[in-house]
């Protein structure tokens, strides 16, 4: 299972193009460390954690469940602007082992040396990979650097989402969690405010089963460019 925990909406930057600020996302409560884990450990193997947010180095209870999931044991990954340099530097020395990937997002408001602290962590041994999101208020791109280009989602505009009726079978190995502990199938469905499946706060078994449905809220690019890579399938609905 491949699950998606934003443990904080909390963000040093605020990028014109973040869904957050297109939908009016604020900081609320958090849910502990020690909640999480609780509830991930319940989680099917093989498990693979990704952090997101917002900015889930801001989130003071990270190392704990990084390192509570090494134990278990479990992958990890995350996406971080790597603002904070206390962090980043507290990673590099830790080393942590079982990590499926370091996602950096490079940010037009991000420090100078974002580049010289993505490599610092890729020496240190993490899976580093640097995106750019595909819009105008985007950071540019040093010449001859290597960057992957994420597709801007247009939440602002009201066209993230494509609209397309889908069979879907988010929720049996791919789940979203927000910071306050809501579990849902997938991101759009905590985005556009869907009921969830439950608390974190609930034992997994009382959220099961979550059966393949049929959506017709649509999918945006996070999943259809590439949805095996999140452990989702989907099919169009003619």
């Amino acid at each position: 299972m491949k699950v998606v925990v934003n443990p904080t909406w909390r963000c040093q930057l605020r990028c014109p193009y973040c869904w957050m600020h297109g939908l009016g996302f604020k900081p609320g409560s958090e849910m502990p460390a020690r909640m999480w884990l609780w509830f991930l450990r319940q989680l099917p193997g093989p498990l693979t954690v990704d952090f997101s947010g917002g900015e889930p180095l801001l989130y003071d209870g990270l190392f704990t469940i990084i390192e509570g999931l090494i134990a278990f044991p479990a992958g990890w990954a995350m996406t971080s602007n790597l603002v904070n340099k206390e962090a980043v530097d507290a990673l590099i020395a830790k080393r942590y082992g079982n990590c499926m990937g370091i996602q950096v997002s490079a940010h037009k408001g991000g420090p100078a040396d974002l580049y010289e602290r993505a490599a610092a962590l890729a020496e240190a041994g993490y899976p580093v990979a640097l995106n750019v999101v595909a819009h105008a208020g985007a950071r540019a791109v040093p010449d001859g650097m290597r960057v992957n280009m994420i597709p801007y989602q247009a939440w602002t505009e009201g066209e993230a989402v494509d609209g397309i009726a889908r069979q879907c079978d988010a929720g049996r190995e791919h789940l979203v969690m927000s910071p306050d502990g809501y579990v849902y199938r997938c991101a759009v469905e905590m985005q556009l405010d869907a009921p969830p499946l439950g608390r974190i706060s609930n034992a997994w078994t009382d959220i099961q089963p979550v059966e393949p449905h049929e959506c017709r809220i649509g999918c945006s690019t996070c999943y259809t460019d590439n949805p095996r890579s999140w452990r989702v399938a989907m099919e169009a609905i003619e």
